[in-house]
């Protein structure tokens, strides 16, 4: 009898429903929450084989009410429980989907891709070179749920498996060809004790790689620098500072010594761009992808919604849509990528990320600010910003900006904060900013 703890329609429903199809094993569906959307597809479960409610209950007595062998862990639930923790005390083994579709499905080909900041661009990046010349498939973090790819049909796709340190944290066995860390920067500091803690569960990423297998590195990244002697992999470098197997120098990305795109080509903004295109390169190149796809891939990939997304133009005033930016450090890549200053609007939930070293940035690269959130005085503070710089909601903010706005102004939302507080998900602010720009344009047609 299996635990799912944590019941989600992408994740959750996915892995149960193929649970009951093909192992015909009986599931306790386990949540804080009980959601008018959750009880529906609790009955459709039902449907397929023995399932027990157990929703809006995370308490102890699960583990004595029921004879469980397998906790399966939803990203978003901490391990830290006293559930999970109690489970562990008892030898109950925890981990996730991705773990045991790895399991099920060994002999795959698997290209795990994690990292504070720039991981579902490379991801879908990565998919749209690919997809050029061979099968492949975006699951994990991002895409698909990897239990909607059980099919014999995928055994010849590669999986691109974007992970979150949630997701890494119950992984014990799933062994990607290739991994790639993009970088490491201050996040989730709510969940984890340390950087140095939240540093370690990222390294996961590598755990049961061999010498068959290949470990692509930031060479600009303290983190992942400090990792090499622990990782067992063949190692691939990337870097914008240093010439390694793969760089940056003089408007260009080189291979090894060679010169082999310039980045004049790409259509993207910022310079976290030029590193994101190095190592969608690394993992092309590692998987023998012809140079022409590759170049192909790289010239016309024009973004990923929500991360620095541009909205357009009216009025004279540009508009970005950036809600995918939820640390310091994706704000202070999202300024620097404008020649000129802007109009920014920051603030969501806080995930105790100390926001006080990019005060200096904001005063460099800001025009003015608008918060809004649970976390706007925080930001007001950290950033020696004015009260009246703090505003209801994000609605409120936008109409603050777009009231000081002047013809040739940027007004860009680029958060800083997870979006808990008011939305679902980062998508759901992003598309809220949207329905804002647009409602801005239709009233001043």
């Amino acid at each position: 009898m299996y635990l799912i703890l944590g019941f989600t329609k992408k994740t959750s429903y996915i892995l149960a429903r193929y649970l009951l199809k093909n192992q015909d094993i009986p599931l306790i569906i386990a949540d804080q929450r009980k959601t008018i959307e959750q009880e529906e597809l609790l009955r459709e479960l039902m449907t397929l084989g023995v399932v027990y409610d157990e929703l809006k209950n995370q308490d102890l007595s699960l583990l004595d009410k029921y004879p469980i062998s397998k906790v399966f862990l939803s990203p978003g639930v901490p391990r830290s429980i006293p559930l999970v923790q109690k489970a562990l005390d008892l030898g109950i083994e925890v981990l996730n989907d991705i773990e045991y579709f790895y399991r099920l499905f060994p002999n795959r080909t698997y290209v795990a891709i994690t990292g504070t900041d720039g991981k579902t661009t490379v991801t879908t990046w990565l998919g749209e070179v690919l997809e050029r010349e061979r099968k492949v498939v975006l699951v994990g973090n991002i895409g698909n749920p990897i239990f909607d790819c059980a099919d014999k049909v995928y055994d010849d796709y590669i999986f691109l498996v974007e992970m979150s340190s949630f997701q890494l944290e119950s992984i014990s066995t799933f062994k990607p060809n290739i991994a790639l860390i993009t970088n490491i920067n201050e996040d989730h500091l709510d969940r984890y004790k340390s950087m140095d803690d939240y540093a370690h569960t990222k390294k996961r990423i590598f755990l049961n790689q061999n010498a068959t297998d290949t470990a692509i590195i930031n060479s600009d990244d303290e983190y992942s620098s400090s990792f090499l002697k622990d990782i067992k992999s063949k190692k691939y470098f990337f870097s914008l500072k240093k010439e390694v197997d793969l760089s940056y120098k003089d408007s260009s990305l080189w291979v090894v010594k060679e010169k082999f795109f310039n980045t004049q080509k790409l259509k993207m903004k910022g310079f976290h761009n030029i590193q994101n295109a190095l190592t969608v390169i690394a993992v092309a190149k590692n998987l023998g992808v012809d140079d022409i796809y590759i170049k192909e891939g790289l010239e016309h990939f024009k973004g990923v919604p929500h991360r620095l997304q541009y909205l357009g133009e009216y009025k004279g005033r540009k508009f970005y849509n950036d809600s995918k930016a939820t640390t310091a450090q994706a704000v202070a890549l999202a300024l620097t990528a404008f020649d000129e200053p802007v109009i920014l609007l920051a603030g969501g939930r806080s995930k105790s990320i100390d926001f006080k070293p990019l005060k200096h940035k904001i005063q460099e690269k800001t025009k003015r600010v608008f918060l809004f959130g649970e976390m706007a005085e925080e930001l007001q503070k950290s950033w020696e910003l004015k009260k009246d710089d703090v505003f209801s909601s994000m609605k409120e903010a936008f109409k603050g900006a777009l009231d000081s706005s002047e013809i040739g102004d940027t007004i860009l939302l680029s958060p800083g904060g997870a979006s808990f507080d008011a939305y679902t998900s980062y998508e759901e602010r992003g598309d809220h900013f949207i329905s804002l720009v647009n409602s801005y344009k239709i009233k001043n047609n």
